[in-house]
This record gives C-alpha cells, sequence and structure tokens, in this order.
C-alpha cells in the first residue's frame, strides 16, 4: 500500500486514459483555478483502486482528500473499515476526512436509496464548501451495466439506457466506467495492495446485489463471453445521440425559412433526425414562436401528425395549420397563408451602377428584395465559355444579359414581384401570361408569389428557375460570353435541387 511513483507498477497502464478523461473535463488546469480532488472511499477493491491511481496521476502538491462516511449498519466492521482506510491515506500521504451517520437506528431500514442519500449529503457538505472542490467516484463499468438493467426493467425510457452519467452537476465525475471490476481486482492482487470486502455486497436484500450475482451471470451464460458487455457499449452509443451540439448548427440545417407567422423545414432531414433530437428540434421551433408572443401550438400533435405515414396535414391546435409542399413542412399561423407574398413591389436597377459595373470601376453590386432574397450583379467578360445554365438560356439562377441589351436606348431594368401582373409580357408573340407561365412550373404555392421578375419595359427578360433569358432577341450577342451577370441568392437557399432538381 504504497503511493510513490518511483517505479513502474500496473496501475500505470490507467493513466493516459485517466489523463484523457481529465484534459476532455478541463480538469488539468494549473494555478489557482486547479480544482482540489477529493474521492469517495468506501475500502472496496473499486475505490481503493481509484485512490491510488488518482494519487499516482496527481503530483504531491495537488490536493487529493479522501472521503469515507460511516454508515454504522455493520457495527464493529465499520471501524475496521475506517482504520484501513486511515492506513491508505499515510501511505499514499494524502488527507483523509470520514462522515458518521448521526443515528445508527436510521440505517437499520438498510435502503439502498436511503444509504446513498445520507452519503452523498456528506459528498456535497465537502464539495460546497468551495467552489474549486470537486468529487471523484469509483463506479466502474459493472455498476454501470447493473444500472441500465435496473433502469431496462423499471421503465425509466430511453434516457435510463445511459446508466450512469460520467459528470453530474460539474462536480462529480466517475473516471472508471470503461474498466470492468475483475480488471480492477486483478490489478490490484498483481500490485499486492490490499482492498476490504463488505459482506452487505452479496446481501439479496438489495436489489443491485441479485442483479450483480444472478441476473448478469446468467447473462453471460446466455451470451458469452460478456453478454453483459454489450450493454455498456450500448450506453456509449446512446450517450452520443442524446448529446445535443453546443452550436445550434445542426437546427439551421434543417430549417430553410422562419418568420413571426410561418416555419419551413426540409421533412427529409427532420425524418433523419433520431426521435430525441427531433423533440428538440421542434421545441426549438416552439420556443421561437413563443418568443414572438403568439399562441404556440400543441407540441404532441405536432409530433404524432410527423410521425404518420402520410404526414396528417391540418389544424395543430392555436391557430396554426401543418402542411407539406415538395418535401418541405410548412407551420403556417392563421391569416398568414401569404407571408411569402410580400408585393406588390418594384425596384430599378440604376443605370449608372451597370456603367460602374461595365467599366471596372466597381466589382458588384447588390440589390436587396423585398422578400429577403437579392440579386448579385457583376460584369463577365469573355473569359470562358458558358455553360447555358449560367447563361440562364435555361431554367436557373443565374443569367447572362448581353451589353446591348444594358446600354444604349434601353430602358432601365426593373425587378419586381411575381404576383399577378397583367403589365408584363413573357411573350410578344403568344402574349402568354406571367403567373400562367409560372404555374406551369409546378412551384409550391409560397415559392410562387415570392421569384423576382427582371423586365425591361413590359418585356419580361428572366424569372429565376421559372423563364428562361432568350437570346433569340439579341441575335446580335448571342454566341458572346459577355455582359450583366445576375445571380439569384434566396435566403432559405437554393431551392433548385429542392424543386427542380439537379441540373
Amino acid at each position: 500500500m504504497t503511493g510513490g511513483k518511483s517505479s513502474a507498477t500496473d496501475l500505470d497502464a490507467f493513466l493516459p486514459a485517466l489523463e484523457s478523461f481529465f484534459l476532455t473535463h478541463g480538469l488539468l488546469r494549473e494555478g489557482a483555478s486547479a480544482p482540489d480532488v477529493h474521492v469517495g472511499v468506501s475500502g472496496g477493491a473499486d475505490s481503493v483502486f481509484l485512490a491510488c491511481l488518482l494519487s499516482r496521476f496527481l503530483p504531491p502538491d495537488r490536493p487529493l482528500t479522501l472521503l469515507h462516511f460511516n454508515h454504522r449498519t455493520r457495527g464493529t466492521e465499520n471501524d475496521e473499515d475506517i482504520r484501513f482506510i486511515e492506513k491508505l491515506s499515510r501511505a499514499l500521504g494524502r488527507n483523509l476526512r470520514v462522515g458518521t451517520c448521526p443515528d445508527p437506528s436510521l440505517a437499520k431500514t438498510r435502503s439502498e436509496e436511503f444509504l446513498r442519500t445520507q452519503r452523498y449529503s456528506f459528498f456535497r457538505s465537502i464539495l460546497e464548501e468551495s467552489s474549486r472542490n470537486i468529487l471523484c467516484l469509483a463506479h466502474n463499468r459493472d455498476d454501470l451495466v447493473e444500472t441500465i438493467l435496473m433502469n431496462m426493467f423499471r421503465g425509466t425510457g430511453p434516457k435510463g439506457l445511459l446508466g450512469i452519467p460520467e459528470v453530474r452537476e460539474n462536480r462529480i465525475f466517475r473516471p472508471m466506467l470503461g474498466i470492468s471490476g475483475e480488471t480492477v481486482r486483478n490489478t490490484l492482487r498483481k500490485e499486492g495492495i490490499l482492498f476490504r470486502e463488505d459482506p452487505s455486497n452479496r446481501d439479496p436484500a438489495f436489489l443491485r446485489n441479485r442483479i450483480r450475482h444472478e441476473l448478469v451471470p446468467l447473462i453471460r451464460t446466455l451470451f458469452p463471453p460478456e453478454g453483459d458487455r454489450h450493454l455498456a457499449n450500448m450506453a456509449s452509443l446512446l450517450k452520443k445521440e442524446f448529446t445535443v451540439p453546443a452550436s445550434p448548427a445542426w437546427i439551421e440545417k434543417i430549417l430553410t425559412f422562419q418568420s413571426p407567422d410561418r416555419v419551413a423545414f426540409s421533412f427529409s432531414r427532420y425524418q433523419k433526425l433520431s426521435p430525441y433530437r427531433q423533440g428538440l428540434f421542434l421545441r426549438s421551433i416552439l420556443q421561437s414562436i413563443a418568443d414572438t408572443g403568439k399562441p404556440v401550438p400543441d407540441e404532441r400533435n405536432l409530433l404524432k401528425s410527423l410521425d404518420q405515414s402520410p404526414v396528417h396535414e391540418g389544424p395543430m391546435g392555436r391557430g396554426w395549420t401543418l402542411r407539406i409542399e415538395f418535401q418541405e413542412l410548412h407551420l403556417v399561423y392563421k391569416g398568414s397563408q401569404n407571408s411569402f407574398l410580400s408585393g406588390p413591389w418594384e425596384l430599378s436597377l440604376n443605370r449608372q451602377i451597370v456603367d460602374r459595373l461595365q467599366t471596372g470601376k466597381q466589382s458588384e453590386a447588390i440589390l436587396d428584395l423585398p422578400t429577403g432574397d437579392r440579386f448579385l450583379f457583376r460584369w463577365e467578360r469573355q473569359t470562358r465559355n458558358w455553360s447555358r445554365w449560367e447563361k440562364g438560356t435555361v431554367f436557373s439562377r443565374q443569367c447572362l444579359i448581353p451589353p446591348e441589351i444594358c446600354f444604349g436606348d434601353k430602358p432601365a431594368f426593373l425587378v419586381t414581384d411575381s404576383g399577378p401582373r397583367t403589365d408584363l409580357v413573357v411573350s410578344p408573340e403568344k402574349k402568354s401570361s406571367l403567373s400562367r407561365t409560372i404555374s406551369k412550373k409546378r412551384f409550391p404555392q409560397s415559392m410562387r408569389h415570392r421569384l423576382p421578375v427582371l423586365s425591361q419595359a413590359n418585356l419580361v427578360l428572366w424569372v429565376p428557375y421559372a423563364v428562361p433569358f432568350d437570346p433569340g432577341r439579341s441575335q446580335e450577342s448571342a454566341q458572346l460570353n459577355e455582359g450583366l451577370s445576375i445571380i439569384f441568392e434566396e435566403r432559405r437557399g437554393t431551392p433548385w435541387k429542392r424543386f427542380l432538381g439537379n441540373p
């Protein structure tokens, strides 16, 4: 029972994992901010192992205090435990603090929960003495498996399958959950380190003991060699599933639009989430609605509706309606069915800006639209061959307008909404309606009213995704690759893949 670091021991094999644990949880701070480490020690194999490991890991100038609580349930055996731990603390050169149950008659209930409450009350009283105090406990992989099994049959739900958390309240740490009890005992025996055996650990009056000595051996018999080990692996996988990234980026990747009266999100990305994260995602939406002061739809209605196949579309309560538009789910507040419609509106592209772009005095210009989208303008010269998609001569979000349409006696460009308009002509020959042309593209209703229209006089030149630019109107520049490049940047991200397929 020695705590020196002068010679290598079998304990050294566990030091890298312990260092990684301390690093992960930010416990290797130096100076005044370094934590004062305490370790709970009962005298059993696990707690003795952790005390020796921590003493070997932490330099002598770093505080390490052994904590022991005397439940006074076993008379003189409890006194022998204290004497054993006192000897251990002297051998390690570390401090020891002992708590005692004030009334031994209370412990006669022999309730696991009662004894645990007493013990943790003592531990917390130590932690509260200083904000720097932390506590390490020696629960191992066997304890984790036993807890999972108890929770499983108690019906605690998915979170109960996580078992014992590594960290609680940022003050209590369990660095041994990856080590089996057998490994702990074998290491102590090889090192000649003594430990106490508590007879109560075999008392069938305690549920954990029955699981340890009856159920776990049966599982190992049915699923050799260590079938119970897979439960620990399952807990590790579930922990990753239930761990939510600190950054809200994962939510933003699913949302495609959000306003006070409408929320739209990708149905396919929502379906790929785990049920737990689906709930978190919907709660984030509901919280954002609550922050606007509007009534909040019922969460259970949403979850049940989205879980059905096909998804149930209809009222979600409190004035909200759920519907699907081209693989997007839209949650819309009453009276806001046309919340995407911002028209009628009309903007003019300043001819001076076009001239500055053409002469190179300005690299680019941005036209912000009332819908929240924008047009990005650049002057492109003949440096490469442009595809039909880039020229906008097929359905796309980019267009290349030839120079002669930009200058001379041509009128300025107008950018307007794509709502019902009788003053704009798509084709002079056919006199086709703009709204009918767009409706044939089978866009969602919400998108149909938000597409910007680039026109000159009464003639529609280009509508992103809906009306291609016709180079035949400018035969002189039909084969040239110079002109005013326009890119439509939608605030919800390009809908090309969502609605039209990849070009």
